[in-house]
């Protein structure tokens, strides 16, 4: 049970992250320069891939797992 609110938008975008720097870590640091790029590659994924990051981020914000 959670007891806090969740912001999907930030779940989200942490998410996109994750995916991005999974994919480019070579560009983790330049994230704020490829931010349009990597929502685009977010959204061209597999709906699999898209929900593994989000869990990803949501175990992260809320620190499960």
């Amino acid at each position: 049970q959670i007891e806090e609110y969740i912001v999907l938008d930030v779940l989200v975008g942490h998410a996109v992250r994750l995916n991005w720097q999974g994919k480019h870590p070579e560009r983790a640091d330049k994230y704020d320069e490829d931010k349009a790029a990597a929502w685009q590659g977010f959204y061209n994924t597999s709906p699999y891939v898209c929900a593994s990051h989000v869990l990803d981020a949501f175990r992260f914000l809320t620190h499960f797992g």
